[in-house]
């Protein structure tokens, strides 16, 4: 039996996370870490996690390395699929997305037009 830890909520300084992310996978790597995982919190002070584990990807050579729930009301599907598609080309076996159902935040919900349980869903009419 083997343990795996993975490391998630990467503390970055919004106004220059570079330098914090790249220490901080080389730190998880460096000590055997095996994977990292990066929020996807578009209303809040983050990076974008699929923006963030290419970044973190190119800097190492074993750490794996997920993303949080993706809000997926606010991305495109077939540029997202497209994104992670290149991403496992590129780090084979270390990529790791997720994808699940969690309550949209209030500001989510205005930047996406997140439909409300008691709203219909969003109208493809223009």
């Amino acid at each position: 039996m083997s343990v795996r830890i993975g490391l998630g909520s990467v503390p970055l300084d919004p106004g220059s996370p570079g330098p914090e992310l790249a220490a901080f996978v080389d730190a998880c790597e460096e000590r055997g870490v095996d994977s990292v995982w990066l929020p996807d919190h578009v209303s809040g002070p983050s990076i974008d996690p699929l923006v963030g584990i290419a970044f973190a990807a190119g800097r190492t050579s074993r750490l794996k390395l997920g993303t949080g729930v993706l809000v997926l009301p606010g991305r495109n599907p077939m540029l997202l699929a497209a994104q992670l598609a290149s991403l496992a080309a590129l780090a084979p076996r270390r990529i790791l997305p997720t994808f699940g159902v969690r309550p949209a935040t209030a500001r989510e919900r205005a930047l996406f037009r997140c439909p409300t349980a008691s709203a219909r869903p969003c109208s493809t009419r223009r």
